[in-house]
């Protein structure tokens, strides 16, 4: 039992001191979705919004993205399934994914990071709640010491057994808390 306390009031005594370094960040961000494989014959590339929020502590961040990809069907899938090439038919492709962040680089000046994560999956196109892997990388050039330029792409996984891959390319502006 003195082992637990022990253990317990470490972890809490160093999650406290390290409280200081801490930053917290706001990213708004707007790109591209391009899906590829199997999703490149059911849908088009299309736009995206975004939010992403961050907490970091030197070149170590966990992060909590959602984006709203806003797509359309493919005409030639249409007219496979209608027998009518009419127009498509637009969705949209919600995605919220978190993970660990490595940050490569001197944070003062333009920085490396590398996006490892696991997401959920939903929206109009699905009807469904999937979830898969999400790896990405990008870089960030700080403007001033709240704000920075970020640029982002990731490759996102619907599902393991439906295999449903995409690109996403992001582009935002960050603002850190301190």
């Amino acid at each position: 039992m003195k082992t637990i306390i022990t253990l317990a009031l470490i972890i809490i005594s160093s999650n406290t001191l390290t409280q200081n370094i801490q930053k917290y960040s706001l990213t708004v961000t707007a790109g591209a979705f391009f899906p590829l494989g199997t999703l490149d014959n059911r849908i088009t590339s299309g736009y995206n919004i975004g939010l992403d929020l961050e907490v970091r502590n030197r070149g170590l961040a966990v992060y909590l993205n959602s984006k709203i990809n806003f797509v359309k069907e493919n005409s030639s899938t249409r007219e496979f399934f209608s027998g009518s090439n009419d127009d498509t038919r637009a969705y949209n492709l919600i995605e919220i994914n978190a993970g660990p962040r490595f940050l490569i680089g001197n944070m003062k000046e333009l920085y490396v990071n590398i996006d490892l994560g696991f997401g959920l999956y939903t929206g109009s196109y699905l009807k469904e709640v999937l979830w898969g892997p999400q790896v990405g990388a990008g870089f960030n050039y700080p403007v001033t010491s709240k704000l920075t330029i970020v640029i982002n792409s990731r490759l996102n996984v619907i599902g393991f057994d439906e295999g449903l891959l995409y690109i996403g390319l992001h582009s935002g502006l960050q603002y850190t808390f301190e």
